[in-house]
């Protein structure tokens, strides 16, 4: 999920991702840009030294959120979350209800926008329809928005991207 507040992107990688690492004593986040490494020779590297990505898999909303509140960089950024205002960019997910944990924590913020990546927009206000019930039920609203995310062009860099970014 992306946060756009004052004019600073945030990329929160909420249950973990497989480019990122727990050494025991640092979190290490494997990147292209810095190494010119393609990320999954990297990415072989750790599981062959024995390290694990982190990465949140568990079923329920209830054991997915267990999980983050027992890992300081997971919990982070579940907290980071709970805080942030501004806009917020959802982009690869709809937060089902395996994610309710995360509604929660939107709902929860000082979001004042929630921008929702869907292919069919029916589909998409259909799937979200216990979050948007939800939200009608605050004080204080956060506008619902939704965009095509086949239109957003992440992986390219001035539209000439590697996709190694």
């Amino acid at each position: 999920m992306f946060n756009n507040n004052s004019h600073s992107n945030t990329c929160f990688y909420l249950h973990g991702a497989l480019h990122i690492f727990d050494s025991g004593n640092e979190i290490i986040k494997k990147t292209y840009s810095k190494t010119g490494k393609p990320l999954k020779e990297q990415i072989k590297e750790e599981l062959n030294n024995n390290r694990y990505p982190i990465f949140v898999s568990e079923g329920t909303s209830e054991q997915k959120k267990t999980k983050i509140l027992h890992n300081a960089y997971l919990n982070h950024c579940y907290k980071s979350l709970c805080a942030i205002g501004g806009d917020l960019v959802v982009f690869g997910t709809i937060l089902k209800s395996n994610d309710e944990h995360i509604q929660e924590a939107i709902l929860k913020s000082k979001i004042e926008n929630v921008y929702f990546g869907v292919s069919n927009l029916n589909k998409g206000q259909q799937e979200l329809s216990g979050f948007i019930e939800k939200n009608n039920n605050l004080d204080k609203q956060k506008q619902i928005l939704f965009y095509d995310y086949r239109s957003v062009k992440i992986w390219m860099k001035n539209n000439q991207g590697n996709g190694n970014e």
